[in-house]
């Protein structure tokens, strides 16, 4: 009994046209640096985007963006963006040590119009995504505004109808490799129950969020539950995996809707902004198509992450809505 209610209120907290730049040049296989843009708990550094950006106008000395990089080897580095608009972003050097370093990527081409616009940028296995503002100046972009953080010590607490009791969510200091991906693991505590599980999250810096969790009633995989870019009605599915249902294997997946996005809730008594809302449904294969077994609704707030759930198909039906957060 206890380690059923452990796996559902851990599934209830599961919580431009582009042109890829040519890296080939300088530098030995052996001889080259290895880093990240991102720190140890996936999350994107600081992009300062210099210069004016203007319609038919090329891009001068003034237009660069600089970057924060984490070299973890020494060696020679490219590091670029994708191109959008006709323009686009390059940096090659040497890494002489290890540790943080400031990188200054020179812009490159001539905007064809003057509409913003947001760019990957690209270092080893990281990707950063930053927004060039037309006709603006120096632009410091924080790239931690996102809506599921993952930093150390950040803990959330929320209040369950199932169990009448609370649920607590703590970010563990170390990470956790799985299938080649590297996770932030989270601790979840049920005080009633006296009951611990850890959850496995990652981000890709691009708007994406992971999770590592059972699909159904089928073993554990990889899928997004988040995709914060993602407009209103888009629709995605996990990966279809082998089940049970009434006894029978089957294939299961998860199907995830963006319901909202930018709305703002009173949950718990506190007004909360910025939430993106997604559906989840868990589809069964039957008699050749999917049906839906079980629905949740999860909202997700920037800068704090999931801040409420909903499960549908429970009778009542179930919420867990947070109490209270905080993030470091």
């Amino acid at each position: 009994m206890k380690n059923l209610l452990i796996y559902t209120i851990g599934l209830l907290l599961l919580i431009s046209c582009e042109k890829e730049y040519s890296v080939e040049g300088t530098g030995s296989a052996n001889n080259t640096a290895t880093g990240t843009l991102q720190d140890s708990s996936g999350n994107c550094k600081n992009i300062i985007v210099n210069g004016i950006y203007k319609e038919a106008t090329p891009l001068n000395n003034t237009n660069y963006i600089v970057a924060n990089v984490n070299f973890t080897t020494n060696g020679y580095y490219k590091i670029y963006s994708d191109t959008v608009n006709g323009i686009w972003f390059y940096a090659e050097g040497y890494a002489f040590a290890p540790g943080i370093k400031q990188i200054t990527l020179n812009g490159y081409g001539t905007p064809f119009l003057a509409v913003d616009a947001n760019f990957k940028l690209r270092f080893g296995n990281s990707i950063c995504v930053f927004k060039v503002v037309y006709n603006g100046g120096v632009v410091v972009q924080n790239a931690n505004n996102d809506y599921f953080p993952t930093s150390t010590l950040s803990n959330w607490t929320y209040d369950n109808s199932g169990i009448n009791d609370t649920v607590i969510i703590n970010v563990l200091s170390s990470n956790r490799t799985i299938d080649g991906n590297n996770y932030r693991q989270f601790n979840l505590f049920i005080p009633k129950l006296n009951a611990r599980d850890t959850l496995f999250y990652r981000k890709d810096g691009t708007g994406n969020y992971y999770r590592y969790f059972p699909i159904g009633s089928g073993p554990k995989a990889e899928f997004a539950f988040l995709k914060d870019y993602a407009s209103v009605g888009t629709s995605w599915d996990s990966p279809v995996v082998v089940g049970q249902l009434s006894g029978n294997p089957t294939n299961v997946k998860y199907k995830f809707t963006i319901l909202a996005k930018d709305i703002s809730s009173t949950i718990n008594g506190k007004l909360i902004d910025s939430i993106i809302t997604v559906r989840e449904e868990t589809q069964y294969l039957e008699s050749g198509n999917y049906n839906t077994k079980n629905t949740f609704v999860y909202s997700y707030a920037k800068k704090i992450g999931l801040v409420d759930i909903n499960q549908l198909n429970a009778l009542p039906p179930i919420a867990t809505p947070i109490r209270r957060w905080q993030i470091y």
